[in-house]
């Protein structure tokens, strides 16, 4: 008796276009993990965004983009699993391409989640915080504690303001307020509160020396607005790729059951 050879059954029509269209998903998703991958990686690690994490005192934003690089990564991997059991018509690969997909969108569901609460409390704990760590952690001493003071003097430096609140005299009671000012009461605000054209501070000694009724020198804004905006803006970021790509792989979930169910 000769082997008895099986056919693989074509795929009808139904199935050819959720195929394509399982194919068209996945080039979207490779696209949308590469830019979580990127954008997460960016919020994560910038000199800026570790600067205004220690300032505000909260890791939260910081943790969604962790969560969305960490499902950028997987996104893209799993697009290529997409791609191949599409293009081999694999029961199997598709079946642990919806799997895997699944676990991602829960993933990113919560990383959205995370950075819309943070774009929602923005208000509510950022003033509060900055206040607290200019008050209390500003020029410590103690160990851990000079990531605040690098904090404050970056912002300082690089948005050109002073302190929580605008303009220089409130920045100036604020400094008079804080255990900083109770260790350097000669000086009425740090040198990264001064104004400076180009790199150079225009006149430090006037600038600092107490006590002084000139705030000609002194940054003129409060630094609330520059880091409230800053969280606003990766918050809005991260929320609104997480969610995007989410309601993307929807799609992709669904193409891979019709995708399944035609290849039985």
């Amino acid at each position: 008796m000769g082997n008895i050879k099986i056919e693989k059954a074509e795929l009808g029509c139904g199935g050819k276009c959720c195929k394509l269209l399982l194919y068209a998903s996945n080039i979207l998703f490779l696209i949308g993990g590469l830019t979580l991958l990127v954008v997460g990686l960016w919020v994560a690690v910038s000199n800026t965004s570790n600067h205004v994490a220690a300032i505000i005192e909260t890791n939260l934003y910081k943790a969604a983009a962790y969560l969305l690089f960490i499902s950028g990564t997987c996104v893209v991997v799993i697009s290529l699993i997409g791609c191949c059991g599409a293009k081999f018509e694999n029961r199997c690969l598709v079946a642990t391409y919806f799997v895997f997909l699944l676990f991602v969108f829960i993933f990113e569901l919560v990383a959205g989640i995370i950075a819309l609460a943070c774009y929602t409390q923005a208000k509510g704990f950022i003033a509060d915080n900055m206040m607290d760590s200019l008050m209390n952690n500003y020029g410590s001493d103690e160990p851990g504690m000079g990531n605040f003071t690098e904090g404050w003097d970056y912002v300082q430096k690089e948005f050109e303001c002073c302190a929580v609140n605008g303009p220089a005299n409130t920045s100036v009671s604020e400094y008079a307020a804080s255990k900083w000012f109770q260790k350097h009461g000669h000086q009425r605000v740090p040198p990264s509160c001064c104004t400076r054209e180009g790199n150079k501070y225009v006149d430090v000694e006037k600038c600092t020396k107490t006590p002084s009724n000139d705030y000609s020198y002194i940054n003129g804004k409060g630094c609330y607005g520059v880091i409230h905006d800053k969280v606003i803006q990766y918050a809005t970021i991260l929320a609104g790729l997480g969610i995007a790509i989410c309601c993307i792989q929807i799609f992709g979930m669904v193409f891979a059951c019709c995708l399944v169910k035609e290849l039985i």
